[in-house]
């Protein structure tokens, strides 16, 4: 079902005439969309990129660059590797990014290293949203089953006790008629998590990216992320469906 659903968003969303790019890590997001995609990525003859800050080094993403380039020689696919530095102040890019963005700035180095990176008309792949169906939000006491508790899902600061903030997320409850219960069909932090995180917050990033390139979610669907919901909690936190797509039962 999510090697199937995968293919079908690449065929829906990607023009097959343009260049076509998708970010490659050590996780297992990418691992398991570059095992259901593989064939198409190769007809597409796309492009596999990891960003990674050469100047600091973190060894975060250094890991993510040793695996995703086994990874991409292992699939004969190219491979991008960007050196992200920072947000240049008096660049082409970062005036149009002050000015397109006048109230905050998300990922201005990431979304400017796209920008010099990939081709002007080029359609890249963001896979974020299946950490919805592992679990994102592991701690499930009962007792934050409301507007505080979400609050502190909202942000792990200070601001998690703001008054209004509170205030706010117990209107929204109200407004989205999001069911609070612990037995509800799905748990209110998965749905609060797929709907503040990946439909705001998160489209902030896109928003950004989207001075560079076309953006696609394959992974952003209910045909995938509503069957892994479904799962046990146990089953989600192992990861099941994604080790069954890579045969590590």
């Amino acid at each position: 079902m999510v090697e199937e659903e995968l293919n079908h968003q690449l065929a829906l969303g990607m023009d097959k005439e343009r260049p076509f790019y998708f970010g490659l890590t050590a996780g297992w997001d990418s691992r398991v969309f570059l095992q259901s995609t593989l064939e198409r990525l190769k007809a597409l003859n796309a492009i596999a990129f990891t960003y990674h800050s050469f100047d600091k080094n973190p060894s975060h993403s250094r890991n993510d660059l040793i695996a995703a380039s086994r990874l991409a020689v292992n699939s004969d696919l190219r491979f991008l590797v960007m050196d992200l530095k920072p947000a240049g102040k008096s660049s082409q890019f970062s005036k149009a990014y002050a000015k397109t963005f006048t109230g905050w700035a998300r990922f201005p180095a990431l979304a400017e290293s796209f920008y010099k990176e990939l081709a002007p008309d080029g359609q890249v792949a963001i896979l974020l949203g299946p950490e919805i169906g592992t679990v994102f939000y592991r701690e499930r006491d009962p007792s934050l089953l409301n507007a505080r508790g979400l609050a502190t899902k909202f942000t792990q600061s200070s601001f998690s006790e703001n008054t209004d903030l509170i205030r706010y997320l117990d209107l929204y409850i109200d407004y989205t008629q999001l069911d609070m219960g612990e037995q509800a069909i799905f748990h209110p932090f998965d749905l609060f998590y797929w709907e503040s995180r990946l439909s705001s917050w998160a489209a902030g990033g896109y928003a950004e990216y989207e001075m560079a390139a076309d953006v696609i979610l394959p992974f952003n669907t209910r045909r995938i992320l509503v069957p892994m919901l479904e799962q046990s909690f146990e089953a989600r936190l192992n990861k099941s469906v994604y080790r069954t797509i890579l045969h590590l039962h």
